[in-house]
């Protein structure tokens, strides 16, 4: 079993999105552990808490397959912890030729195991 934090930061996350003081500055520039993300974390082989919007772009960077994830923990419902609009294309039935409504990520080719949500 791995435990790996996705991202340790609140809805506002740091560096701050509109923000341009010297703290956040520097940490644009020198990366690494300065940026921090909207909470959630993977405990490898299939478990995801919490589901943000950019859950895969963090598992990009730090080169983690959540799409094996067949159980998901959500802390609680705000829209940094739990965005549900990224699970539309999850559910999508292969002749389905329009995107789900609030669609903000690509669709699926491939069958995936069953997603089991708590919260």
């Amino acid at each position: 079993m791995k435990f790996v934090f996705l991202g340790t930061s609140a809805g506002e996350q740091y560096p701050a999105f509109w923000c341009r003081c010297e703290n956040c500055s520097k940490a644009r520039q020198r990366g690494g552990r300065n940026i921090r993300k909207n909470s959630c974390a993977f405990i490898s082989p299939d478990t995801l808490i919490d589901f943000p919007p950019e859950i895969f772009m963090q598992a990009e960077r730090f080169s983690l397959q959540v799409i094996s994830a067949e159980y998901l923990l959500v802390t609680h419902s705000h829209e940094d912890h739990f965005y549900p609009w990224m699970l539309g294309w999850r559910r999508m039935p292969s002749d389905v030729t329009l995107p789900p409504p609030k669609n903000v990520v690509g669709p699926r080719f491939s069958p995936l195991k069953t997603l089991h949500i708590y919260g």
